[in-house]
């Protein structure tokens, strides 16, 4: 019985269970961080109070025993906190027949935790744990089934197919005996299966993103459908138009490279920042590079990339000197593009594609 002579709190716990919690609790409160310590664990896990065993949230007796012929099955033992389900137990007691590849020779607990979706799972102290040894295994007694180690972190992330069986080591180098161990799983989705983004409900397998419909489907990277470059020598610099689709509407980049007569790169890949647009479907892009950072540069390659990591289609272009239009051609608004010959003019008011016309008479407006 635990008796607080200033309040009226009175708790039945066994003498062995007080023991057992005061042994744990120690390494990590004095005085009346202990004291608290020592209510709320006996109310919410078990003795006189009556507690049960079960992943119901109160999981009994903390276990100090779980090895290769016994594991602890998490199903039956583990606690909730929040929506991420945990485990405690000590081991004091067990004793030290496995050992991880990056340490844990002392004792350990094997907990058997088997995956209910097939997913990603996390595994982890919950709290500080000096001295804890993780490691996995798909096969209890095989050190050479070993999926990760780690020494007082969570074990990197871990894909298990719906069904499969870990066994987690919770080993030690020395230490605090107790500990708590959280397992997250956090389910893959396939081609056509409903989420949301930026949840732990779940995630999209590697190719697939959760798209605006609430689906994860395939990503379709951006296209360059149409490439243009021309150079102004006598403003010493070089204009590339591109030209693009994006069902998807999630371009970020594009990156331009120049290449010399040989066909090897005159200098580095210059990748630019297009975000403004990422949301049209179809757009152009347009860019200004000096002639002096891409000297002997003769084709430039155009590449978009999206939000996602997507890498569209590559087009080459040459450089060549800005295209001179005659009467009834195309040309384009900006004269590095198609400007016209002398005594004409590029009309876009009324026409689409514009066309070169004739200045009209002195005195008379555009059109």
């Amino acid at each position: 019985m635990v008796r607080f002579l200033s309040g009226s709190i009175e708790i039945h716990v066994s003498e062995e269970r007080l023991t057992l919690l005061a042994s744990n609790a120690k390494p990590h409160f004095n005085g009346l961080g202990l004291a608290l310590f020592l209510v709320v664990a006996a109310l919410g896990c078990g003795g006189e109070t009556g507690g049960k065993g079960g992943g119901d949230g109160g999981a009994g007796p903390i276990r100090q025993d779980g090895d290769c012929s016994d594991p602890l099955d998490f199903e039956a033992h583990h606690k909730e906190m929040g929506r991420i389900p945990f485990i405690e137990g000590s081991r004091d007691g067990a004793a030290a027949e496995q050992v991880g590849s990056c340490g844990g020779l002392g004792a350990e607990v094997v907990i058997a935790w088997t995956a209910k979706k097939h997913g990603m799972v996390e595994i982890g102290p919950i709290q500080e744990s000096p001295g804890l040894i993780l490691y996995a295994r798909r096969a209890c007694g095989d050190p050479l089934s070993e999926i990760a180690c780690s020494r007082e972190r969570r074990l990197p992330s871990i894909e298990v197919q719906e069904g499969e069986t870990l066994y987690v080591m919770a080993d030690t180098n020395g230490g605090v005996p107790y500990f708590e161990l959280a397992f997250n799983l956090i389910p893959l989705l396939g081609d056509g299966d409903v989420c949301v983004p930026q949840a732990t409900a779940g995630i999209c397998k590697e190719g697939l993103r959760c798209k605006s419909g609430g689906h994860c489907a395939a990503n379709i990277p951006p296209i360059i459908t149409k490439l243009l470059v021309a150079e102004n020598e006598a403003e010493g610099k070089i204009k590339v138009r591109a030209y693009g689709e994006a069902p998807d509407r999630n371009t970020t980049h594009v990156v331009y490279t120049f290449f010399d007569e040989e066909g090897e790169p005159s200098s580095k890949p210059q990748k630019a920042n297009i975000q403004q647009i990422q949301k049209e479907p179809e757009f152009w892009v347009s860019h200004s590079i000096k002639r002096s950072d891409v000297m002997g540069a003769v084709s430039v390659q155009a590449q978009f990339l999206d939000a996602f990591g997507g890498e569209g289609n590559i087009l080459e272009q040459a450089i060549a000197p800005s295209p001179i239009r005659m009467e009834g051609e195309e040309c384009d608004p900006d004269p590095y593009f198609g400007t016209c010959s002398d005594g004409l003019y590029c009309e876009s008011e009324t026409k689409d594609p514009p066309i070169c016309e004739p200045l009209p008479p002195e005195g008379e407006g555009l059109r």
